[in-house]
């Protein structure tokens, strides 16, 4: 794992980013790449240029057909940051739909619970979860969401309108975690989403609220790896609030440790 950087030789952790996965022809025929009915998938830029400017290396995770060709890939990272996207589908959480559910897309929830619970469970991979990935995360321990937050009893989270790199609302984090240390007791975040934790899975806490309690951030307690998910996008707004960029430096410090690249 040796990645050219001006001229010389260096030694970067290598860290896996999990793709959206669309299951219609709208991001190709949009812009003239593709054809009919084709699937694809699909990263917002920001994850990338958030790893590698943490010094990591960037290497997108499609949804394979096959769970079992999984673990060949993971025979190749160091670190894994699972991304956000659409709604994760409530039948996972043994829940019906709310009515103001978003787009699911079973086929990428299927293989990711399937990953989170293996990392988790078999593997020392330094994990970080963002926004559909902490939600995921905290499915794939038998916790689960709440579906649709009440504006008038949570407030707003959604702010769609809001570029990323925008700070919409402030969050403290919990004395004596990981997310404090890394990025201090309130920070600065960005919010888009609909969705959030509600009951934990096992082994997880709750490291961050709002003020209105929104959970948003838990660690994993049960392992000895690096175990962060955050519900905002620190990927968005790390060039505007330089405490985000601190996740992804101990992410990326975190996988170098584990792949003996010191």
């Amino acid at each position: 794992m040796i990645a050219l950087w001006k001229g010389v030789f260096e030694i970067k952790p290598i860290i896996g980013i999990t793709a959206n996965y669309v299951l219609n022809d709208k991001p190709g025929t949009s812009v003239g790449v593709g054809g009919n009915n084709q699937k694809w998938h699909m990263l917002a830029d920001d994850y990338v240029k958030a790893v590698e400017d943490a010094g990591g290396i960037p290497i997108i995770l499609p949804v394979l057909q096959g769970i079992q060709n999984v673990d060949l890939l993971l025979k190749n990272i160091d670190g894994l940051v699972f991304s956000g996207g659409c709604d994760v589908s409530p039948v996972l959480c043994g829940e019906d739909s709310h009515k103001k559910i978003g787009e699911l897309c079973y086929y990428r929830d299927l293989q990711e619970i399937e990953l989170a619970r293996y990392l988790m469970d078999e593997t020392d991979i330094p994990i970080l979860g963002i926004c559909r990935g902490m939600q995921l995360m905290n499915i794939a321990r038998g916790g689960n969401l709440i579906q649709h937050i009440d504006e008038d009893k949570y407030g707003k989270h959604f702010f769609g309108n809001q570029n990323m790199c925008m700070p919409v609302h402030l969050v403290t984090t919990v004395k004596g975690s990981r997310i404090r240390e890394i990025a201090g007791e309130e920070i600065k975040v960005n919010s888009y989403h609909h969705q959030s934790v509600n009951e934990l899975g096992g082994g997880f806490s709750v490291v961050a609220q709002d003020s209105n309690g929104i959970i948003e951030a838990i660690e994993f307690d049960k392992r000895n790896a690096f175990t962060l998910a955050v519900q905002w996008h620190p990927e968005g707004i790390y060039t505007t609030v330089s405490e985000h960029r601190s996740i992804f430096r101990t992410l990326v410090d975190e996988a170098r440790k584990k792949g003996g690249k010191q």
